[in-house]
């Protein structure tokens, strides 16, 4: 039996307006290890709990290449982690909760994708994650 459905005033694309550039607190919701798409290691972090936008998730990636790895220890320094030299373990679920602070930009959708009136649609990057607000680390 067909299902009869109604888009009148549907989007295509749920479009966002993106939260100004700025530093937020946030908090780590997620951490997985995937594969780039050049078939390398990184981590990927999910953040969000941005007081005031709550419901907004914002990504960044960390590269396990080792040339790159300055660049995870320096976060996780950030984050008030002692990171060894040599081998180093991180356990995901530990990170999760974690309090920081998001430095957001707002730029043009990379794949320069369109909303329904033909503009670009803008979205938020995560250009750099620092250690917590001071209020963050006594509230949450």
């Amino acid at each position: 039996m067909p299902i009869q459905i109604d888009f009148t005033g549907a989007s295509s694309r749920p479009t966002y307006t993106p939260l100004p550039e700025g530093t937020y607190d946030a908090k780590i919701l997620e951490v997985k290890q995937a594969m780039s798409k050049a078939n390398k290691p990184k981590l990927t972090f999910t953040f969000g709990q941005v007081p005031g936008y709550e419901k907004r998730l914002f990504w960044r990636d960390w590269s396990l290449q080792p040339q790159a790895l300055w660049n995870l220890k320096q976060f996780l320094t950030r984050l008030g982690i002692e990171v060894s030299d040599g081998e180093f373990e991180i356990e995901p679920d530990e990170l999760v909760g974690l309090p920081c602070q998001l430095v957001l930009s707002v730029k043009d959708n990379w794949k320069g994708e369109t909303d329904d009136s033909g503009k670009v649609i803008q979205e938020n990057e995560v250009e750099d994650v620092l250690a917590p607000s001071d209020g963050q680390s006594m509230g949450w």
